[in-house]
């Protein structure tokens, strides 16, 4: 079973999270919000000044962070 989730845009995240993607990927040009998908509180294709990137994720409380987890593993 799928929990939709409402999805945010990545300017809207609080800034220490912006802060520490930025620290990862380097600094952020655009932020493309996906349209597609239901169970991602963010997900959105980011450009930085080396490329792009793909964000996804959801709060630590919501009932789909195992599946979240799961899949950052299976990435990895």
């Amino acid at each position: 079973m799928v929990i939709a989730i409402e999805r945010i845009n990545f300017r809207h995240l609080p800034v220490p999270v912006r802060a520490a993607v930025e620290a990862r990927t380097g600094p952020i040009l655009t932020a493309t919000t996906a349209e597609a998908g239901i169970n991602s509180g963010i997900a959105a294709t980011l450009t930085t000044s080396t490329g792009r990137v793909f964000l996804k994720g959801a709060p630590l409380d919501h009932p789909q962070i195992r599946a979240q987890q799961r899949e950052r593993a299976v990435a990895a």
